[in-house]
């Protein structure tokens, strides 16, 4: 039966924020998927008088407590910095953990906060924020044992109760560990995506975030590990949320990106934009859960799809943004839980379009309107089998149409009637810059009213 999706924006209040940090892509699963969110969000600030700190100094957010160090020896040891304001940045690197794998500002070993982030850095001051909105928040300790430092009050404050939560997709969180979570959808072939945003990425030291799906999970992983379990798809080639196409400055404040998530309890679509790979609406998309499939009562219907792998610096959203479509043969790195007979697993796919009224990627070549009777055209995106394509048409993305017409035709975010067999329906316009440019890479249609199962 047709279900309508849940949308969830960063622009929502008390929406979980994307910054190119260790754990913020878990932030938004968590809140989306499983938690819902609302209200306003705790803060606090620390705050330095121009003199530096000294070696043993202190502070402690939560339960953590950092110690300012002149050579670092342990676990949440901050190196002191030239200067005061170096020091500054430094703990607010290590509360963010930009950077893990090649750690220039704390101890090895030393994980991301998990309750706050810092928000908002400058010479003298550091900005943290709850990670996750409401008034538990203002329970989250905030002091310090240094003559030159000050904090604004012995909690973070200020978080307030939603007056309207969004609910969450209806998933679950079946392993948490530092870093990493493994969830599993709430309906449908009920498979589970394994993700680690603790830095995995020790090519490159970006903040991209590493995921893996599984049939079945019995135990989470360790570290950069994937988690033990059965019927695993999209290891072959790693599958990966690029949140950075760049290596983050300790030397900034931490920019933030706008994110949209459309979920139902059996599918979510992730777009986001990562600094490093372009700007405005340049976004990459991570997709996971069930397709509507062509075999009757499918329990193996499931897909992954993200980046195959961590390319350079400048090219590491090749395959992953979101106006990409291929031939019968291609592939964007997505990755199908088992094939049409149920015997293979881990099978590649292609999503593909109207080629022939349309083009390569979520656009088309009819008039608008088509001039004959006035109409909007649009395809769904099938999902066709293997490398070689197989003469296999396995299933249909969820919600998701080509436009078989012009990319012109479209701002991003425009929301369209649906009229005729789709009288009811409302479709969300996505249209991705193509990154590092100024183009659009196409402009997907996200039907936002009936997903078929």
């Amino acid at each position: 039966m047709p279900v309508t999706p849940n949308i969830y924006r960063s622009a929502d209040a008390g929406a979980p924020v994307h910054f190119n940090g260790w754990g913020a892509l878990l932030d938004i699963l968590d809140a989306c998927l499983v938690n819902g969110y609302g209200g306003g969000f705790a803060t606090g600030i620390i705050t330095s008088d121009g003199t530096n700190v000294s070696d043993g100094d202190t502070v402690t957010v939560g339960t953590r407590t950092y110690t300012f160090r002149t050579t670092r020896a342990a676990v949440n040891d901050v190196a002191i910095g030239a200067s005061a304001a170096a020091s500054l940045q430094n703990l607010a690197g290590t509360i963010n953990l930009y950077n893990v794998s090649a750690p220039a500002a704390y101890f090895a070993g030393t994980i991301g906060h998990a309750d706050v982030w810092a928000q908002a850095i400058t010479a003298t001051t550091i900005t943290l924020q709850a990670r996750v909105a409401g008034t538990a928040g203002n329970a989250i300790a905030l002091t310090r044992a240094a003559a030159h430092l000050t904090v604004s009050a012995a909690t973070l404050t200020g978080g307030t109760a939603p007056g309207t939560t969004k609910a969450g997709a209806g998933w679950t969180i079946e392993f948490t560990g530092p870093g990493r979570r493994v969830y599993r959808s709430g309906a449908g072939s009920r498979c589970y995506l394994d993700v680690l945003d603790n830095g995995p990425n020790t090519t490159y030291f970006d903040q991209a975030a590493r995921c893996y799906a599984f049939e079945a999970v019995s135990a989470i992983g360790s570290l950069f590990a994937p988690s033990t379990g059965s019927g695993g798809f999209g290891q072959t080639n790693q599958v990966n949320v690029a949140k950075s196409g760049q290596i983050p400055s300790l030397t900034v404040s931490a920019p933030t990106q706008p994110w949209l998530l459309v979920a139902d309890n059996r599918t979510f679509y992730l777009f986001y934009q990562a600094p490093g790979i372009g700007a405005g609406n340049a976004y990459a998309v991570l997709k996971f859960g069930d397709m509507q499939s062509l075999i009757s009562g499918d329990t193996a219907k499931s897909l992954l799809c993200a980046i195959g792998n961590f390319y350079t610096l400048g090219s590491q959203y090749q395959y992953e943004y979101g106006g990409l479509l291929s031939a019968v043969g291609g592939t964007q790195y997505l990755w199908l839980q088992r094939n049409w007979s149920g015997i293979i697993s881990n099978v590649s796919a292609a999503k593909v379009g109207d080629l022939s009224r349309g083009a390569g990627s979520f656009q088309g070549n009819l008039s608008l309107p088509h001039a004959p009777d006035g109409g909007l055209y649009v395809s769904p995106v099938y999902l066709f089998e293997g490398a070689s394509g197989a003469g296999v048409q396995r299933g249909i993305l969820r919600g998701w149409y080509q436009p078989l017409h012009a990319v012109a035709s479209w701002n991003d975010g425009d929301q369209i009637p649906g009229s005729g067999s789709f009288a009811g329906h409302t479709f969300l316009v996505i249209k991705p810059l193509i990154p590092g440019s100024s183009s659009a890479a196409g402009a997907l249609m996200l039907d936002i009213y009936d997903w078929p199962t």
